[in-house]
């Protein structure tokens, strides 16, 4: 009860500061939206239509209340409804998200339990190496020098969408890369808390194999640490998901927003934002419960 409370809170401060957000653009929106070519008579006349000649105090509430029935009104560009507009794009955002927090989690995981069980030895100094360096380059880096790395090795751009492995896996990867550090790192070192607990010790004393230790009891322990960090962080990975959109030309939820700001599409933008607040929301209220299963298994 208390996270979908925190949910709800979240979102109504969303709704409000993206309101604030276009309400303050300097200008008229309908003159910006319309363009310099329009007439008074048209801009008079689209103000009327959105409502944006009322009081702000009633505007939001409209805003507020419309957004909760999830009517997102009409994109005024092309008259399709902006929650068809939006639904179109979130999935391949997802997919671009989901893939590079799965590449991310089982490398970064990999990583940690070497850390964790072998520590200050080879391999646990170079991973250690391979994520500071990887958290200290920008998503944007990473994404451009993947991009030109494949296509030195295959004389193309994986630029082909939904409609190819490469064009979902190489942006999925640069995604990855700096997530990979972080994980590693966290992972390693709560795994080393856990397998320090009195009882890891009290079973390996009772014979049961290390492996069996590891993956039941002590991982479970350690991981919603990680799991935390990542539904905190989500937001993040979306952001980073909109660079690699950008540089890998795929649609997307991070394109979307991108192109309507530069359009000036203020109806857009707001459905858009609301959907990736609302997906944040989501992640954090599933990463929550798993945790509590996690913490329930541990104890």
């Amino acid at each position: 009860m208390r996270s979908l409370a925190r949910a709800a809170v979240t979102l109504l401060a969303a709704m409000v500061m993206l309101f604030a957000m276009i309400a303050l653009v300097p200008g008229n929106p309908a003159s910006i939206l319309l363009g310099p070519r329009a007439t008074e008579e048209t801009v008079a006349a689209y103000t009327r239509l959105m409502h944006l000649d009322d009081p702000w105090p009633l505007r939001l509430a409209v805003f507020i209340g419309h957004a909760l029935m999830l009517d997102l009104g009409n994109d005024p560009i092309d008259g399709r409804p902006v929650a068809a507009i939006v639904a179109e794009v979130v999935p391949p955002t997802l997919a671009l998200a989901g893939s590079g927090l799965l590449i991310a989690l089982v490398a970064g995981m990999a990583a940690g339990i070497v850390g964790a069980t072998r520590p200050d030895g080879i391999a646990d100094r170079l991973i250690g190496l391979l994520g500071l360096a990887a958290l200290a380059l920008p998503s944007f880096v990473v994404c451009i020098v993947l991009l030109l790395a494949w296509i030195a090795l295959t004389g193309r751009a994986p630029m082909v969408g939904a409609a190819g492995a490469a064009g979902l896996l190489v942006p999925a990867c640069a995604l990855a890369l700096g997530w990979f550090g972080t994980i590693a790192r966290l992972l390693r070192s709560s795994l080393g808390e856990s397998l320090a607990e009195p009882f890891i010790r009290t079973l390996r004393a009772n014979g049961i194999g290390e492996w069996r230790i590891l993956l039941l009891h002590a991982l479970p322990l350690a991981m919603p640490p990680v799991l935390a960090l990542l539904g905190v962080s989500f937001g993040q990975l979306i952001g980073g998901a909109v660079f690699a959109e950008i540089i890998f030309a795929r649609e997307g939820l991070g394109g979307l927003i991108v192109r309507a700001i530069a359009e000036r599409d203020f109806p857009l933008v707001e459905g858009a934002v609301l959907v990736a607040v609302l997906l944040f929301i989501v992640v954090n209220l599933a990463v929550d419960a798993l945790i509590r299963r996690l913490d329930r298994r541990g104890a």
